[in-house]
């Protein structure tokens, strides 16, 4: 199994989520791989802070009504006096558009970044969508997410030629068992877009809540700082992104590549 992840690249293991750290990938790759005989490439794409209500906005979404690009207009124009109209339009897509290039050149140098892979025709087999915090507190994103991750699963499909690409969404997780109403409703809305009648058997939704660490949750909850040596086994640097716990990435990437075999398997649709 090999992995891209922007400018970092090689052999699956350690260190393709933040630097030293486990992402989902490793366990997603570790299932995939033990499937097939066939090499397996992960492409990651990652930015933090963004949103599928700006930054990944798919094309059939549209832009949001004009009033409110103005509004944004202004506030970008009292940090940048020379922003436009046209510069605040531009940021709506813009991970979506580099994310896209990502697969497309991942794929189409896949034997020049690997030479092991050289000379193998390059398969598109499926598509794990893990993101939502930016949406979430944000409620109008939230409002709109539901649309915006229906499109999104059509556009993707659509620019990359996989009409019937095989769609995992990992549901929002964040706080396990008590999950605030703000995670609640962002749940629902996630719920809601994968569930639409058309992606009934072609769309998985992997409910990560119900792999949050206990373990970890616990000594964050009485002072990760003050505890700093047994926190170091359990959680990872800041108690960000599911507390950087090894036991839920790994857990959450397995989740997503079973669930991606078992739709590839047309099996999905009895879930």
């Amino acid at each position: 199994v090999w992995v891209k992840f922007l400018d970092r690249r090689g052999k699956l293991t350690v260190g393709f989520g933040s630097e030293k750290c486990i992402g989902p990938e490793l366990g997603f790759g570790e299932v995939v791989g033990d499937r097939y005989e066939q090499p397996v490439l992960l492409i990651k794409t990652a930015w933090g802070g963004k949103s599928l209500y700006r930054d990944f906005r798919p094309p059939s979404a549209g832009l949001p009504p004009g009033e409110v690009l103005e509004a944004q207009l202004k506030q970008q124009q009292n940090r940048e006096p020379a922003a436009t109209l046209e510069s605040v339009k531009e940021r709506y897509g813009a991970s979506y558009r580099a994310m896209l290039e990502e697969v497309r050149q991942g794929m189409a140098q896949a034997g020049e970044l690997f030479p092991e892979l050289a000379g193998r025709p390059c398969e598109l087999a499926g598509f794990v969508w893990f993101q939502g915090w930016n949406d979430m507190i944000d409620p109008t994103a939230t409002g709109e997410y539901a649309a915006n991750l229906a499109h999104f699963i059509r556009d993707v499909r659509r620019d990359l030629h996989a009409p019937q690409l095989p769609f995992v969404v990992a549901q929002m997780g964040v706080d396990g068992p008590r999950p605030s109403d703000g995670v609640k409703r962002f749940k629902q809305a996630q719920a809601e877009g994968a569930g639409q009648p058309e992606f009934a058997g072609n769309v998985a939704l992997v409910k990560t809540d119900a792999l949050w660490d206990l373990a970890a949750d616990e000594v964050f909850r009485r002072g990760w700082r003050e505890n700093l040596a047994e926190w170091n086994k359990v959680g990872s640097d800041y108690p960000y992104h599911y507390l950087g716990s090894p036991r839920t990435m790994l857990s959450i990437g397995k989740a997503c590549g079973e669930a991606i075999l078992t739709l590839r398997a047309g099996d999905f649709s009895a879930r």
